[in-house]
């Protein structure tokens, strides 16, 4: 054992300066090596650490399961590796087994408790993947941002897309009358087709450049069953509805996408307070119990 050093259990040595291990068959060759836990049975099997100011934990094996590398200076932090990654590449960097006797997959569970909803943020809390036991995966973004393929084709129902998009045993259910298929002829202008009552299709000129920027304003849909009021508000809006959609999903979001308040509507008409909200502009959005969007209005606070 080096000076400075620690070493407590059966069967362990600490070489190098200030290294410390815990536990049994477990060994540090250099300065500042730290492993907490078991090796395999001896001697031959110990697990052991060679990676200066690292930490190594691992049970019954001579391969670590978790280890912690060093930082890159006072104001920085290290990186995480689970299963046997020394070296990670990434802040958090999981390694499968490639046992030929038990080999495992890398993998990653998020499990929320109950029926609540377990989510994976990316960026910032506007960037989510969530989903809960036995509903939709559902991704999520900013308002005004996209998602966004950069390589490949995109396959739904197969795993061999011949296509930018390719549609396997399945439809494209396009339900908005005033939506439809939009292209580019050649002279650069844009067409959007819709279909009329015979089933055929029509096409109209569309402006591109408010396609390639996105629309800013949400349109106000379902008018006459959901009513939206008053518009600009003040502290107060009040929702009516036909009663065949009494209980609706409230969902009330910012400019920016972001979620700020989701309620359930017990009746016809429902007052909703923004007294705690800043002047701005809101995103109402409705749906019905299977998640179908019922409505959806900007709503300006002043």
């Amino acid at each position: 054992m080096s000076a400075y050093s620690v070493a407590i259990g059966q069967d362990v040595t600490a070489f190098g300066g200030a290294s410390m291990v815990f536990g049994k068959s477990l060994m540090t060759t250099t300065t500042a090596a730290m492993v907490i836990g078991a090796g395999f049975n001896d001697n031959t099997y110990r697990l052991k650490n060679e990676i200066p100011y690292s930490l190594m934990i691992g049970f019954g094996s001579s391969k670590p399961t978790f280890f912690v590398s060093e930082s890159s200076g006072s104001n920085s932090t290290g990186k995480i590796g689970i299963g046997n990654v020394t070296d990670p590449q990434a802040k958090l960097h999981i390694l499968g087994d490639a046992s030929s006797y038990n080999p495992t997959e890398a993998s990653l569970l998020i499990e929320s408790a109950g029926n609540q909803y377990s989510t994976l943020w990316i960026g910032d809390k506007n960037h989510s993947i969530y989903s809960k036991p036995d509903s939709d995966f559902k991704f999520s973004t900013s308002l005004n941002t996209h998602f966004v393929f950069e390589n490949g084709n995109v396959g739904i129902g197969t795993d061999q897309p011949a296509a930018k998009i390719q549609v396997k045993d399945g439809d494209i259910f396009i339900e908005d009358i005033d939506r439809g298929i939009i292209m580019k002829s050649p002279d650069g202008n844009c067409w959007r087709g819709t279909v009329n009552n015979s089933g055929m299709l029509e096409f109209a000129q569309i402006d591109c450049q408010t396609l390639e920027t996105g629309i800013q304003n949400p349109k106000p849909s379902n008018t006459e069953r959901v009513k939206i009021y008053p518009n600009p508000a003040g502290n107060q809006v009040f929702i009516t509805c036909e009663e065949s959609l009494a209980g609706l999903q409230l969902e009330i979001s910012d400019i920016n996408g972001r979620l700020i308040l989701s309620q359930k509507l017990r009746n016809r008409e429902s007052s909703i307070d923004l007294s705690a909200y800043q002047p701005g502009t809101y995103i109402f959005r409705l749906t019905d119990e299977t998640g179908k969007q019922v409505a959806v209005q900007k709503v300006i606070k002043e």
